[in-house]
């Protein structure tokens, strides 16, 4: 399981002491994605804890040069980062295209990091009907090609219209999309690579007593978390609900 957050360092902290009390589990993932300020000491405590991975909450899609103010995947590589969250709806609203995103997802695999990939339509698309066709031209534009190889990656399935709205998707929604979102990844990658190599997640107003129904009956393989992870009490109750979800039903 991803879970990815915005904060301030004494925010983190006090996550990562609540980490402690929990028992790690073989069948969930928890990764941190603190602000780039907070990476290096995010990740100094998390190699001591071993309770989660470091994740990067964006990467800027050029390996090295002169790019002021842009972070590189071999930046983040050498903080210990191993996930990078790509696409987040929040960077598409400043003009992020997907074919920047597919650039960026290209380089992260590349650079061996693991990219969250986010897709979703907003609440003008779902109310005309476009879920579907946003999310064959998202997913499209990053898995046309795309040599995976063996590498991992990441669907974070977040509707746009749920994210920090308290509204979140039901989890029939967020199984509908799953089906749809294999659907368009069957066009394009091998059914065995999906099933081993590309994990799906949802993303949109999580909390702790809404997270076991998105994995139970929604088809999903974990959360990505937002606002919710402002509250670490409310973080670590997702964390621990999310383990007693798992194994998810299949079908």
């Amino acid at each position: 399981m991803e879970l990815g957050f915005k904060e301030s360092l004494g925010l983190t902290k006090k996550i990562l002491k609540g980490l402690k009390k929990l028992k790690k589990s073989d069948k969930v993932e928890v990764v941190l994605c603190p602000s780039f300020t907070d990476l290096e000491e995010v990740g100094k405590i998390l190699k001591k804890s071993k309770k989660a991975d470091l994740g990067a909450q964006d990467m800027f899609w050029k390996k090295e040069g002169a790019f002021t103010g842009e972070v590189s995947a071999k930046m983040l590589k050498e903080l210990g980062v191993k996930y990078v969250i790509l696409g987040h709806s929040e960077r598409r609203r400043m003009c992020e295209t997907d074919k920047l995103v597919r650039q960026k997802v290209e380089v992260a695999l590349k650079s061996s990091l693991i990219p969250i990939v986010c897709v979703g339509e907003t609440l003008k698309e779902k109310k005309n009907g476009l879920r579907d066709e946003v999310l064959l031209r998202q997913i499209r534009a990053v898995f046309k090609n795309l040599k995976l190889g063996r590498k991992n990656l990441i669907i974070a399935y977040e509707p746009v219209w749920a994210i920090g709205t308290g509204r979140a998707a039901k989890p029939k929604d967020s199984k509908e999309a799953e089906e749809v979102i294999q659907k368009i990844l069957s066009e394009y990658v091998p059914e065995s690579k999906v099933k081993k190599q590309i994990t799906i997640i949802y993303g949109g107003s999580i909390n702790s007593k809404n997270i076991s129904g998105f994995i139970e009956k929604g088809k999903m393989n974990g959360g990505l978390v937002g606002s919710a992870s402002l509250k670490s009490t409310e973080f670590l109750k997702i964390i621990k609900n999310t383990t007693l979800s798992f194994p998810r039903p299949k079908g």
